[in-house]
């Protein structure tokens, strides 16, 4: 039997969400243990300071077919809060309605100083996506 209890560095792969939120992230503070223990000893015995709010986004589709384009791209960057989009889903890549983590079709990184900000955003996205407007399929 094989139990996977997901034990990885937090923001490996979007070190800059965590360095814009708080100044550091994980991967910051792991280096500081093994290359300067001072340094990491005084970041974390304080509490952060939060300098941003972000969030971390899976898109949800409620289509399926084979996707077309992506005006999803464009609306999304066009967000106020905007940081970075990953889609699984391009052109030739076969969308199938989300179910799980492994049928979603990408995600989204906001952050705002303004927690309202990212409120609204992901009430926007959410909306697109309901609307069928962040894919277009072929017919």
């Amino acid at each position: 039997m094989l139990v996977e209890v997901g034990t990885r560095l937090n923001g490996i792969t979007t070190p800059d969400l965590h360095r814009r939120c708080v100044g550091y992230g994980q991967l910051d503070l792991t280096a500081d243990a093994y290359v300067d223990p001072d340094r990491f000893l005084e970041k974390s015995r304080k509490p952060y300071e939060l300098a941003e709010w972000a969030i971390s986004i899976s898109l949800i589709s409620e289509q399926q077919g084979v996707v077309r384009s992506v005006p999803g791209d464009a609306l999304v960057r066009s967000l106020p809060s905007f940081n970075e989009v990953r889609f699984r889903a391009k052109p030739g890549y076969v969308l199938k309605r989300t179910i799980d983590f492994y049928t979603h079709p990408g995600f989204v990184m906001l952050i705002h100083p303004d927690r309202d900000v990212l409120t609204r955003d992901l009430a926007q996205l959410r909306a697109w996506e309901k609307g069928g407007q962040m894919y277009e399929l072929e017919p």
